[in-house]
């Protein structure tokens, strides 16, 4: 049963050695030290007389104004710190443990800080991110969940099959400052001793690509065309290629 806080101060009060409990005064002075140090939870109010006295209804039972509306200082604290819900202070305390920060590097090396709504979108990916496991399949799953923007899935991975991986990020520069802060500061996931390349593609060109017959090709790459068709693809150069923390 959940009790109130009137009924936990009444508890403390009735405390008193039976001399005293049935003194008001004494009944009260505990009262008024114990409230304090509880502090009311977001129960209901109690109502008090012109004596200052608990008013009871027919059946003995106390009688009360209403529900405390505003959430007081101990129900305030434990939902602080709750992602999403958490705010300012909070949030860079919540980054602390989280291993990430309000202020990062973009793709084009200026730094951005960000608001509130886009740290706590910043932080909630990172928690995924620091639960995630390193296999192809939970990292092609996590890009697809975090890095799809507007039906399209923005940020694509690419593994070689030969201990390196790539990613081709495929948005406008600056057009998604949380997703940008959240590759430049190192967190791009891959298994652990693989190395990876980072690749912007913003306009969503084909580049040439070779491909085996057992695997499929990679997105956004194209064969090389013919003499006689006009040109499909590009080839990727060091100017499409980003040096990305790991």
């Amino acid at each position: 049963m959940t009790q109130t806080t009137e009924n936990l101060l009444s508890y403390y009060a009735n405390l008193l050695i039976y001399q005293y409990v049935s003194r008001w005064r004494a009944y009260n002075t505990v009262y008024s030290l114990v409230e304090p140090i509880l502090m009311s939870q977001g129960f209901e109010l109690l109502l008090i007389n012109n004596e200052g006295q608990p008013i009871v209804n027919n059946e003995g039972n106390y009688v009360y104004v209403g529900a405390v509306v505003e959430p007081v200082l101990p129900l305030a604290l434990q939902n602080a710190f709750n992602l999403p819900g958490a705010v300012g202070a909070q949030l860079d305390i919540l980054a602390k443990y989280l291993g990430g920060q309000r202020t990062n590097q973009l793709l084009d090396g200026t730094y951005y800080t960000l608001n509130d709504t886009q740290f706590t979108e910043y932080l909630l990916i990172l928690a995924a991110r620091n639960g995630l496991a390193s296999d192809l399949g939970d990292v092609q799953a996590f890009l697809t969940k975090y890095f799809t923007v507007g039906g399209a899935q923005v940020l694509l991975v690419h593994d070689y099959a030969n201990m390196q991986m790539s990613f081709t990020y495929t948005a406008a520069g600056g057009a998604y400052p949380v997703l940008e802060a959240f590759i430049m500061s190192g967190n791009l996931p891959k298994p652990m001793g693989v190395g990876a390349s980072f690749i912007h593609n913003p306009t969503v060109k084909n580049f040439f690509a070779f491909r085996t017959y057992t695997q499929a090709a990679q997105p956004n790459t194209v064969g090389f065309n013919f003499y006689t068709a006009p040109q499909v693809g590009t080839f990727v150069s060091y100017a499409y290629g980003l040096s990305v923390p790991s």
